[in-house]
Order: C-alpha cells, then sequence, then structure tokens
C-alpha cells in the first residue's frame, strides 16, 4: 500500500474535525492508535481526559465517530490511478447511502465499510468501538482478499461472491453497496471520458467486458432500491460507461 505525508487538504480537514468534534475527535484517535498498536485492553482511567468518562463516549453520535474513525484508519491511501485522498470515497459512498435512509447505523456502516478490507483494522475493532449492527454492515462490504493470492487472479471470485451475497442481502446492506458502487461508477465514468480505454490499466482486471458484467450484476442484485435516485444514476452511468 502506497503511503505519503499528509496533503495539505489532509491537515486541513484533521483542523476542521477538531474545531467541529473538540473531544470527541482526540478521543477517536486514541482509540485508534491503541488498536493498531494491538492494545485492546481500552482502560478509560488511561485517557489523558478527566472529564471524559465511559457513558459520555458510548453516547456520542455513532456518525460522528465514524467519520473521524475511517479518516484516521484511511490515512495516506489514495484512489487508484489518481492523487485522490482516499478517504473521500467513503464519504460520498455515506453522502450517497443518507439519500436513501436516515438511520445513522446505515450511514456510518457506509463511513467505514473498508476499513477492514483495505487496513489494519480487524472487525472485532468495529464491533467494539461501533457495536454489533455497525460490525455487521461492514463485514457484509467486506471482501475475503486472499491475501496469499494474487488479486488480479482471484478477481472474478470474488465479485461472484460479492453478487452472490448482495442476492440475499438484508436491505440495509444492499444500501451500502449502492453507494459504495454509484461513488466507483462516478468516478470510472468521469476518468473513462478523460483517458478512455486506458483506464482499465489501473486495475486488478483489464477486461472492461469484466468490469461491466460485475457492475451489471451489481444493478440486478439491487431492484428493491429502484425507487431511489441513487439507482436511477447508478443504472444510467452504467449504460454511459459500457454501452
Amino acid at each position: 500500500m502506497y503511503r505519503r505525508r499528509p496533503s495539505g487538504l489532509e491537515l486541513f480537514t484533521n483542523f476542521m474535525f477538531n474545531l467541529m468534534f473538540a473531544w470527541p475527535f482526540k478521543f477517536v484517535r486514541w482509540c485508534f492508535r491503541k488498536i493498531r498498536d494491538k492494545r485492546y485492553d481500552i482502560d478509560f482511567s488511561d485517557y489523558p481526559d478527566d472529564d471524559l468518562d465511559e457513558e459520555d463516549y458510548l453516547m456520542e453520535n455513532v456518525l460522528d465517530r465514524a467519520v473521524v474513525f475511517a479518516t484516521e484508519a484511511h490515512e495516506g491511501q489514495l484512489r487508484k490511478g489518481t492523487q485522490i485522498p482516499y478517504i473521500l470515497h467513503p464519504l460520498e459512498a455515506a453522502a450517497i447511502v443518507g439519500t436513501m435512509t436516515t438511520d445513522n447505523e446505515i450511514i456510518a456502516g457506509a463511513v467505514l465499510h473498508d476499513v477492514v478490507e483495505d487496513t489494519d483494522v480487524t472487525i472485532d475493532d468495529i464491533q467494539e468501538l461501533f457495536g454489533d449492527r455497525v460490525a455487521f454492515l461492514v463485514y457484509s462490504e467486506s471482501e475475503n482478499k486472499r491475501e496469499d493470492l494474487s488479486a488480479q487472479s482471484t478477481w472474478k471470485i470474488r465479485k461472484q461472491e460479492t453478487l452472490d451475497h448482495l442476492k440475499k442481502a438484508p436491505l440495509d446492506v444492499k444500501m451500502i453497496a449502492l453507494g459504495d458502487k454509484l461513488s466507483n461508477i462516478r468516478a470510472i465514468h468521469r476518468d473513462y471520458n478523460i483517458i478512455g480505454d486506458a483506464l482499465w490499466q489501473r486495475f486488478n482486471q483489464k477486461d472492461k467486458n469484466e468490469h461491466y458484467w460485475y457492475y451489471q450484476g451489481i444493478a440486478d442484485c439491487l431492484t428493491e432500491l429502484n425507487v431511489h435516485q441513487a439507482y436511477k444514476e447508478y443504472c444510467d452511468l452504467i449504460d454511459k460507461t459500457f454501452k
């Protein structure tokens, strides 16, 4: 994974989070660093703020905490083939989910949907900090990467597993999947209009037709969401990108 020094945008984002969330930002960073260092025995007595107790933490808005936690977890990551900070993808996915539901746990699940798949955070960490439901939503969006094999060789297997799972998934999981995939297809369509077929070289799967198979398969699994504008936009962008 490519790591770099934080950009000015990321530093500014962190500064704004400090202003917006005050102690919650400091607290979540503290929790995350303990998790990163494999210190799971979180004891509130060693937190450097005497005014905070466990009840305050548990009452804090789950969406606020998810945004700060994901920003920390994805620090230094970029979108494939770009200089765009990765955190903007899960935030966009969450904004899309927010057009379909006002349930903050579902929206928080969208914010966190890639932290287990693409960072050192584990599903146990998510369960400890955000509860069973959010952990289930994140787990449902996390692929089995098969780290012992190349990503290119397992691409079709992983995507078929995602499709098989989504066919039977509950509505909240499908909402997060739509937020994730609409964010992706927006980026693909935008960049395809700029660089054409060279775009596919940035992905593990280089065959445009295979991407079409996958994105159309996602649409077929999410027809329950066809009353939402996000679903209509998703289908429209598939047609514009692949047909």
